[in-house]
């Protein structure tokens, strides 16, 4: 999974690295299932 270091992700991924883990934990899969979610739409449009 490339992540596209344009400046949001990069403050995203500072946070995320000076979050405690707990938090890391659910940040990440957050942004992961987003990543998917999005992913998925984009490849079935006519679905929605």
């Amino acid at each position: 999974m490339t992540i596209l270091l344009d400046p949001p992700a990069t403050v995203w991924m500072a946070a995320i690295a000076t979050a405690p883990t707990g938090l890391q934990v659910a940040l990440l899969t957050g942004v992961i299932a987003l990543s998917v979610y999005l992913f998925y739409v984009m490849l079935s449009p006519e679905k929605f």
